[in-house]
């Protein structure tokens, strides 16, 4: 298994690329199907399966008062998804400006290129509500020098 941290790192070339997109902490058997789910498409497709996950829980930077313990550290969820085959995962650095817009799941998704086919929960938006507002953290610290987060994608707007 290949392991980026950005999305233009995973080269596939011609091929297109079948996604798994999730925290995935434990691995459990519901994640497990959901990345079985892309590589069979990719394979089916011959094309390359990609898992896209974070560093740490979304809620470590969204609502650190929820964060719950992880099941799971990162070097044992990254040997788990590997042991499953997958061709390629991009390990996606969460924090404030990931979450204020400026790298969204779907801009690392569209980088990608040829990616089609998506086997993820129902929310790509990083665990977030679409609809929902941005952090305030993420308000403009100056109008001269920041501009406004991206808005939320909508789930017609989402590529796939």
């Amino acid at each position: 298994m290949q392991i980026v941290h950005a999305a233009k790192e995973f080269e596939p070339g011609t091929r297109r690329v079948s996604l798994a997109i999730g925290f995935f902490d434990g691995v459990h058997l519901g994640h497990q199907q959901t990345i079985r789910q892309a590589i069979a498409d990719a394979r089916r497709q011959e094309a390359l399966s990609l898992v896209i996950t974070f560093d740490r829980h979304p809620n470590a930077v969204v609502a650190p008062a929820r964060v719950h313990p992880l099941i799971y550290s990162l070097p044992q969820k990254l040997r788990t998804i590997g042991s499953l085959g997958v061709d390629g995962l991009l390990l996606i650095h969460f924090d404030e400006p990931f979450n204020c817009g400026s790298k969204r799941i779907s801009s690392a998704s569209r980088a990608t290129c040829t990616a089609r086919n998506s086997s993820s929960p129902s929310s790509q938006n990083c665990g977030t509500n679409a609809n929902s507002p941005p952090s305030p953290t993420c308000a403009p610290k100056s109008p001269k020098t920041s501009s406004p987060p991206n808005p939320a994608l909508t789930p017609e707007s989402r590529p796939l």
